[in-house]
């Protein structure tokens, strides 16, 4: 419900499905471009880092990889832009996070001296 009412709103939200481990996940593939494949977390808990996958041998890695901590797959689509996470209690969003790719600012010489 969260992901259609985020929708709605007008802000772009990945498409996603869990794997099942045949011809339907190769075809999402081709469909969407790009996929970050992790453990189902709703299933195995938070902090799980997705693996890319642009390619059906990658996705083959990516899926095996994830199946060993849990059976339940989540492959979604990879999206450019940041990263939106909303908790959701009781139909309300009690707290959210912009989440953006880390980055190192600097003047490229060392603050120390040798």
């Amino acid at each position: 419900m969260t992901r259609r009412i985020v929708a709605d709103a007008g802000i772009v939200v990945a498409r996603g499905r869990l794997a099942t481990f045949d011809e339907e996940d190769y075809a999402f593939l081709d469909e969407v471009g790009d996929v970050v494949v992790k453990p189902n977390p709703r299933r195995a808990g938070q902090g799980h880092h997705g693996r890319p996958s642009t390619n059906p041998d990658e996705l083959d890695a990516a899926l095996a990889r994830a199946r060993e901590q849990h059976p339940d797959v989540l492959i979604e689509q990879r999206a450019a832009g940041d990263d939106l996470r909303l908790v959701v209690i009781d139909h309300k969003v009690v707290a959210a996070a912009l989440r953006r790719p880390a980055e190192v600012i600097g003047t490229g010489h060392p603050s120390h001296r040798a």
